[in-house]
């Protein structure tokens, strides 16, 4: 049996799953989430299925990026429950996880962007491969309404015209519509209904490929925004000197 973790947005999803199938889910309200919870909820879980713990024997865990509070409270856990139980860890990437929620509704490559903080975003542009498995293209970005169509644009060229996109925001906060056709702009919240049942079978396939590490190999992927913005300094006409970031 394998658990699910994802603990990357404002909201706490746990599942258990077997040969790529759910049996049992929970997802809580956006809030701030700390181990205990993750630990109390897994144990309902098992409850509901008259499972024991030690029938864990694989735990997918989405590592990022995205909610730096979420993420420590949920890949800590998966770490020490699978070190505790003798599981192997599968590492999954937040982009990956949401482009595999949309992958039941319509497949091809999708440019992803997970809420950060105020009007920013995490953003991915992935592109699904053969065997329902699907990686990040390129480094993630984060971006903001002042550089999306640039980064939209560096889609096109990675992932080529006819992609989707998918956004934990809300539209508007983007003004996606202004920069994509709107038959193009899936919606997160009924997307999201699908996460934990598309990422128990991308789990499972990430199984069956051997794309699993030990539990002490796993580490938090969280990007900062001084990490992938390049600044550089600037004169202005007055003789002035100031940052300038791209």
């Amino acid at each position: 049996m394998n658990l699910l973790v994802d603990s990357s947005g404002g909201d706490l999803r746990l599942a258990l799953a077997e040969g790529g199938t759910v049996l049992a889910e929970y997802a809580s309200g956006p809030r701030s989430h700390q181990v205990e919870e993750v630990s109390v909820a897994t144990s309902n879980l098992l409850k509901r299925v008259s499972a024991e713990v030690d029938s864990i024997v694989a735990v997918g865990v989405v590592v990022g990026p995205g909610s730096m509070a979420g993420l420590r409270a949920g890949v800590t856990f998966a770490k020490v429950l699978a070190e505790f139980v003798g599981a192997t860890v599968v590492p999954v990437g937040s982009a990956e996880a949401m482009a595999a929620a949309l992958q039941s509704r319509s497949s091809g490559p999708v440019a992803v962007l997970r809420r950060v903080r105020k009007a920013e975003a995490f953003a991915t542009a992935v592109a699904a491969v053969p065997e329902a498995i699907v990686r990040a293209d390129g480094p993630t970005s984060v971006v903001d309404p002042s550089n999306l169509a640039i980064w939209l644009d560096r889609c096109s060229e990675q992932l080529g015209q006819d992609f989707n996109v998918l956004s934990d925001r809300l539209p508007e906060v983007f003004e996606l519509r202004r920069h994509v056709a709107l038959d193009r702009v899936a919606d997160w919240l009924e997307v999201s209904k699908d996460l934990m049942v598309q990422l128990a079978r991308l789990v499972e396939v990430k199984i069956l490929v051997g794309d699993v590490v030990p539990p002490s190999s796993v580490a938090i992927d969280y990007v900062r925004g001084a990490d992938v913005r390049i600044s550089f300094q600037t004169r202005s006409e007055s003789g002035e000197i100031k940052w300038v970031k791209s």
